[in-house]
């Protein structure tokens, strides 16, 4: 007799993984033209921003910081000291434009190339990342390829030189994520070695890489279908990494905390949660963008709006139980929410109730979210299916217009 194994059994995904593989080579030559065309649209959308002069902190990181006169290596060594800067520790996004200014001096054109360009290898490591979370389904991973290109919350963190932090450790963070799928989570010690270098490397470019254990972890779940001791074990090395880059992130960014409008218990949460559903509405109608969303005042707060969209989020974490065996479905809202957790202003830091560039990486997880429904076998076939297509291709041509 044949046992019969489930679509969501972790068997059957393991399969995937690999059967998606072995698609993405069998379609090469039909991926690398539509890739190229990707990556050229990028270039078109964004080619104005080469032409851009320094605006907000870029004056503070790049124009006025003397530091980038220093010769290269007593800069290097002050960036890699424990030295803030801006409220940030962050050597490496430091050391990239301390290396930028040697080379080609504080032009902000070639400030602004570097991080289009990281932008663009992104776009490339999020297909590919995407390949394993939709079982090798191309235009699946291409579509969460495009959202991640052309989104409109993205260009303040792609059209801002001092976006470079946010660029550079997606960079690490989504090339580790990739090594992890690649070894379908059994790491040899080399492989493990070079994840966690390249999480220390996503830390050091900026601190929000600090979710990146428990990210793991959602993986494994992913992947097995559960998590053991071993799997929680294996991840304290990335945890050590993530308390001791948390510990100086709370230090470095004291006086911001301090600074703050002060909130109560009940309007720290309506505050949070009604930033998570703001960011889910904002994925998908992108409107009243702004450099700028400051911290309501806290009579300001308690509005019927923000206690709809209080109680939205509240639903959306009930409907996430619900759906903790739809893999990718819940693989894909987990990671969303992960890697915007410490942003929603729980914990008030800075000044701003949300903002744009936070939605960098959590993006991925919130397109394979709406994927994955778009997916569902009643909705793939007949007339929803030219409508699945229809509302994908529309939804890349207005992302790309609106930014």
């Amino acid at each position: 007799m044949r046992t019969k194994i489930s679509e969501s059994s972790p068997q059957n995904r393991i399969a995937n993984m690999h059967s998606a593989t072995q698609n993405a080579e069998m379609s090469a030559p039909l991926k690398f033209v539509f890739l190229s065309l990707l990556i050229t649209g990028v270039f078109i959308l964004y080619r104005p921003v080469l032409s851009f002069s320094f605006v907000w902190d870029d004056t503070s990181y790049v124009k006025n910081n003397i530091q980038l006169a220093w010769p290269l290596l007593r800069s290097l060594k002050h960036f890699w000291g424990l030295h803030f800067y801006q409220g940030n520790y962050h050597p490496l996004t430091m050391s990239i434009y301390a290396l930028i200014a040697k080379l080609k001096g504080i032009q902000p054109y070639y400030f602004h190339l570097a991080v289009l360009s990281i932008h663009s290898l992104n776009v490339l490591m999020t297909f590919k990342l995407a390949t394993y979370w939709t079982k090798g389904n191309f235009w699946g991973a291409f579509w969460i390829a495009a959202v991640f290109a052309l989104h409109p919350l993205h260009v303040e963190s792609v059209a801002w030189i001092s976006g470079l932090k946010d660029v550079l450790y997606a960079f690490f963070f989504l090339g580790g994520s990739i090594i992890y799928f690649e070894s379908k989570g059994r790491l040899s010690r080399l492989t493990y070695l070079t994840i966690l270098c390249l999480f220390f490397l996503s830390l050091c470019a900026k601190p929000a890489a600090v979710m990146f254990p428990l990210v793991l972890l959602t993986f494994d779940y992913y992947i097995n279908g559960t998590v053991n001791w071993k799997d929680v074990i294996s991840k304290i090395p990335f945890l050590v990494l993530s308390i001791v880059f948390g510990v100086l992130t709370l230090k470095a960014q004291q006086q911001s905390i301090e600074s703050v409008v002060h909130y109560n218990f009940i309007e720290r949460i309506v505050l949070g949660f009604s930033s998570m559903a703001r960011y889910v509405f904002q994925f998908i109608w992108p409107h009243q963008l702004s450099a700028l969303h400051p911290l309501p005042k806290p009579q300001e707060l308690l509005t019927f709006d923000n206690l709809l969209l209080t109680v939205i989020s509240m639903m959306l974490l009930i409907f996430i139980f619900r759906i903790r065996r739809q893999n990718e479905m819940f693989l894909g809202i987990i990671f969303f929410i992960l890697m915007l957790l410490l942003t929603l202003q729980f914990v008030t830091v800075g000044m701003a109730s949300y903002a744009e560039r936070y939605t960098y990486i959590p993006y991925v997880g919130l397109s394979l979210f709406f994927y994955s429904i778009a997916s569902r076998p009643w909705i793939n076939r007949g007339i929803m299916k030219w409508l699945q297509w229809t509302i994908g291709l529309g939804s890349i041509i207005i992302y790309f217009f609106i930014a």
